[in-house]
């Protein structure tokens, strides 16, 4: 008899044509709650029995080994008042892992996997209190089908913007052509209507300076021909 704390358990061991099993039961029986849609293992008269939602014997409770008759491990896991907790393992007869399991409570609940003969994974999965969480191929393939989509409209996007960077570089390069041969344009104006003016400006001085001058040249003729008549008079009214 072993002793965990206070809780009374006894270990036992007993076999079938089959196997062998190494097993604890709980001697004191505590306030157990039975819940209807589990499978409780419990032991009587030499024998391990299973009964849904009940027991009639003592509940196994404790660390759990099922060895085939060569003394190969065939399976290995943990009751708590008579339900299977944690990882639990099974092996074939040569040794090789057949499967893990988890539970809780007497159920299924967290990551499987299975294997071959040969000792590789063939199939994993998981569990959510005892219920198989199957992948959805459509919603996988919708799921992949967004991800492309979000995926090319993010090249999309990024694209779209380099290619408006480049527009507006171009537009900007055009923009600035432009202003450039407007601004050329309008300095040749500038210096077209610039010329002129003060081509006309310099040009009506030097004509105001030269008209001046002819009128001086013509008063000065007239003054003196003025002067020869008065000679030519007092010359005349002397004879």
């Amino acid at each position: 008899v072993t002793c965990f704390a206070q809780d009374y358990a006894a270990l036992r061991h007993c076999k079938s044509k089959e196997f062998k099993y190494d097993f604890y039961v709980r001697l004191k029986d505590k306030n157990v709650h039975y819940k209807d849609t589990v499978i409780y293992t419990w032991f009587r008269a030499q024998k391990i029995h299973q009964t849904q939602g009940n027991s009639d014997g003592y509940l196994l409770d404790g660390p759990f080994s099922k060895f085939y008759h060569s003394g190969q491990l065939a399976e290995q896991g943990e009751f708590d008042n008579g339900l299977r907790v944690g990882e639990w393992k099974s092996w074939r007869d040569d040794g090789t892992l057949i499967s893990i399991y988890n539970y809780s409570d007497g159920v299924l609940h967290g990551d499987y996997f299975l294997y071959n003969e040969e000792g590789k994974r063939i199939k994993q999965g998981k569990f959510k209190k005892g219920n198989e969480k199957v992948k959805d191929t459509k919603t996988s393939g919708k799921t992949e089908e967004v991800g492309q989509k979000e995926k090319s409209s993010l090249f999309s996007r990024i694209f779209k913007k380099k290619n408006q960077f480049e527009a507006d570089s171009t537009h900007n390069s055009s923009k600035n052509e432009e202003n450039n041969d407007l601004k050329d344009k309008k300095d040749r104006k500038r210096e077209k209507s610039e010329k002129p003016f003060f081509k006309r400006l310099f040009g009506k001085k030097e004509g105001d300076e030269d008209d001046k001058k002819s009128k001086e040249i013509n008063d000065n003729k007239k003054r003196s021909r003025k002067k020869e008549e008065e000679v030519s008079e007092k010359k005349a009214n002397h004879d």
